[in-house]
């Protein structure tokens, strides 16, 4: 089975993202992408859901924590390549949160705990995976 083509719509991804299109050698970082801004990129076909950042979790991994946890202040962080990459595509190198939920910080601390950068205290929990 064949990989779907992403969307090649860059103007309506930075509209989506509410990013200009300031790209730095046709690489853009983003940070604070919420589950709703994913979705959307998702629903128009900009995101790769297998897509994994080197030994980061897939997407969809990343997806399914944030909607399970939607009541709590979670986004998430990375880049986005242009088109005129071969690699043309949404990148998620990490998570952040604002979180007191004792639970929420457990599960945040069991399943990346093994990121390359990891903060998690009570109000704020972050991964970045290099």
């Amino acid at each position: 089975m064949s990989k779907r083509a992403l969307n090649k719509d860059d103007k309506l991804r930075h509209e989506i993202m509410g990013i200009v299109p300031d790209y730095l050698f046709n690489l853009r970082s983003y940070d604070k992408v919420s589950l709703e801004t994913l979705d959307n990129l998702i629903e128009n076909n900009f995101v790769d859901l297998a897509c994994k950042f080197n030994y980061s979790p897939a997407i969809n991994d990343y997806r399914d924590f944030v909607e399970k946890h939607k009541n709590e202040r979670v986004f998430l962080h990375g880049f986005i390549t242009s088109i005129e990459r071969d690699d043309y595509g949404f990148y998620v190198e990490g998570l952040v949160g604002y979180s007191n939920d004792k639970a929420f910080i457990i599960e945040f601390a069991n399943l990346f705990h093994n990121a390359d950068e990891f903060e998690c205290s009570d109000g704020y929990q972050r991964c970045w995976y290099d």
